[in-house]
């Protein structure tokens, strides 16, 4: 019985370490220039031990046509990365959250995601708060997504993206992880450019950043890529799961050997 209670309270104790999520915001504008190969870079630090099991990157867009709240017109001009970075020489690179929506073989035959100019990707907006993470199933190239959407690969701008209410229970959306209305997968264009059946690559974000220490920098890069059409981001944030750190693991040693001790 008293074996069982040791064993009962350390894990415990390690569910608890384990599943405290915490979130690391800016709440700096990021103006996006418009058409612009070098975009504009914001980051945040996050320090917690133990090392990422799990990631959900929040961005929320502004919702009006007024500067310092202005939406992004026509999402298929942006590329937004991610790349983490820490002392011990950690680097994931960047890493696409979204890149190009909608543009595929039916508006081009030859240019890079990373190319200025057109032709044209999805032309709904990007209005409100976005969560991208790997327990989510639908992705911004889902045609079906808005109702009267432009859809993918024509220039038209019908709609606003359905956007995302930021949850404090990111890795657990339930019975909605189906749903728009909960968050996307993150997606990349970076083959060049998507087939015509409009498939993109999905990014598992958990992948990418996953057994990096929960101690480092993150940069968001973002580019619009297309003219006409700009927005800004006004704030962004990285919710992190880690794994328990080492002082963490060996409290709950110090707590198995206090209660062999007592036995």
């Amino acid at each position: 019985m008293k074996i069982r209670n040791v064993i009962g309270l350390a894990g415990l104790a390690l569910a608890a370490t384990a599943n405290a999520q915490t979130t690391f915001t800016n709440s700096t504008l990021i103006a996006i220039p418009d058409n612009s190969t070098t975009g504009v870079t914001s980051s945040v630090s996050s320090n917690l031990g133990g090392l990422v099991t799990q990631i959900q990157v929040t961005l929320q867009f502004g919702t009006t046509t007024t500067a310092g709240n202005r939406e992004h017109t026509f999402m298929g001009d942006l590329l937004v990365q991610l790349r983490y970075q820490d002392s011990g020489g950690g680097d994931s690179g960047f890493i696409d959250i979204f890149s190009r929506v909608g543009r595929n073989s039916t508006t081009s035959t030859s240019l890079a995601p990373t190319a200025v100019g057109s032709p044209f990707g999805r032309g709904d907006d990007m209005n409100g708060t976005y969560n991208f993470g790997d327990q989510f199933f639908n992705t911004l190239w889902a045609p079906t997504t808005v109702a009267g959407s432009s859809g993918r690969g024509t220039a038209a701008v019908n709609a606003n993206m359905p956007s995302n209410p930021f949850t404090a229970n990111a890795f657990n959306p339930g019975t909605s992880v189906n749903n728009p209305a909960q968050g996307y997968r993150a997606t990349s264009n970076a083959a060049g450019i998507i087939g015509a059946d409009g498939t993109p690559l999905l990014v598992s974000l958990n992948g990418a950043f996953g057994a990096f220490s929960a101690t480092g920098t993150w940069t968001l890069f973002v580019r619009d890529l297309g003219s006409g059409d700009t927005g800004e981001i006004l704030s962004w944030s990285v919710t992190i799961l880690p794994t328990p750190g080492a002082a963490a693991l060996l409290g709950i040693g110090g707590l198995a050997a206090t209660r062999r001790r007592r036995a």
